[in-house]
């Protein structure tokens, strides 16, 4: 919706209709809040996603572990 409105901003300048000039800063600067947000959000889930693996990998590696050492003939 942002970007839409700053390309109909662009066509009323090249046109010289544009009234509120403000607001191609007022919308860049929200465009670049909400890609913040959004990319904050997927890193968010990237560490959860990283974490679960990790968390995965070490159950598995410590069953891995103790089955290996109960096989050991000692």
């Amino acid at each position: 919706k942002v970007k839409r409105e700053l390309f109909d901003l662009r066509m009323l300048k090249a046109t010289g209709r544009l009234e509120k000039p403000h607001l191609f800063k007022y919308n860049r600067h929200r465009l670049a809040q909400l890609l913040t947000i959004e990319r904050e959000r997927e890193l968010v889930k990237e560490a959860e996603t990283s974490t679960q693996e990790v968390a995965e990998s070490v159950s598995n590696a410590s069953s891995t572990t103790t089955v290996e050492t109960a096989d050991s003939p000692e």
